[in-house]
């Protein structure tokens, strides 16, 4: 009840108190997603393990180990765990949605299109909920765009934007052609609502990226070095794409780790100024 109320700590003190009497398979799963919830993926795990310990068939908590895995870095042994909790619940709609945010962590952006495909056919889900749907239609498009023409995403993201106005995928990916169209103007009048994100969701180091390059191109430095931060936040993996490109552009940082890579976009920004567009392309 708290937790599906917003009141994550009153309920991971409520799943303590449980299993401080009662070794029990629905409490250990809950804790773990509630240590989700509060990015802890070693704890999460931990007590995933546990409801597993006492029932190996338990969907849920395969689906949520598989969520604990992805935070800690393993997300090719996360998706056996995703799999095992399809196969336990057909139609499983957030252990796919989570499959595939394993495959994206991977670069496996092909396959990750393929099973977004299969989870969208008709049948395969008899009771979608609309935010996962959309959730998952937003990670097709984003993976789509790592391998096919924009002329092609641009297509699929106007299309999602007629059934979900306010996506963020899409609004991303028609922010980010007209910044590589040269009109950085339009393009930070059409990411508005991506900037504001007036629904609180997540936002990918994709999204963050755009609008950082937005902002370089527009003068607006601090603002730029926040969304760059706040991008390899998101997504750490980034630092690898923003160290190449700032080896480019003469600010060789000293590691590939974020706060190397910070460091180096900090100073490139205080000397090249507008023309610093750190890409993670």
């Amino acid at each position: 009840m708290r937790y599906d109320q917003g009141d994550t700590a009153g309920a991971l003190a409520h799943y303590s108190a449980a299993l401080a009497v009662e070794d029990n398979t629905d409490a250990w799963a809950n804790r773990a997603e509630t240590w989700w919830q509060y990015n802890m993926g070693q704890r999460c795990s931990d007590d995933a393990d546990n409801a597993l310990r006492i029932d190996p068939q338990y969907a849920f908590a395969n689906e949520i180990k598989g969520r604990c895995l992805i935070d800690l870095g393993r997300a090719e042994e996360a998706l056996s765990y995703f799999d095992t909790a399809i196969a336990l619940a057909p139609g499983y709609q957030n252990a796919y949605r989570n499959k595939l945010a394993a495959l994206a962590a991977l670069g496996r952006f092909q396959d990750l299109v393929a099973v977004a495909d299969e989870v969208l056919s008709p049948g395969v889900v008899t009771s979608s909920v609309p935010e996962i749907e959309e959730d998952i239609l937003s990670r097709r498009l984003l993976a789509l765009a790592e391998y096919q023409p924009a002329d092609s995403v641009a297509a699929e993201a106007d299309a999602l934007l007629v059934r979900f106005p306010q996506n963020l995928a899409a609004i991303n990916i028609r922010g980010r052609a007209l910044l590589d169209g040269g009109k950085a103007e339009e393009a930070d009048a059409a990411t508005r609502i991506l900037r504001q994100n007036p629904g609180g969701l997540r936002m990918e180091g994709t999204y963050l990226d755009t609008l950082a390059q937005i902002d370089v191109l527009l003068g607006r430095l601090d603002d730029a070095f926040a969304n760059y931060s706040a991008a390899l936040d998101a997504t750490p993996a980034l630092s690898k794409a923003y160290a190449r490109s700032l080896s480019e552009l003469g600010f060789l940082p000293l590691s590939n780790a974020p706060a190397g890579v910070l460091t180096a976009i900090r100073r490139c920004l205080d000397v090249k100024k507008a023309t610093c567009r750190v890409t993670s392309q």
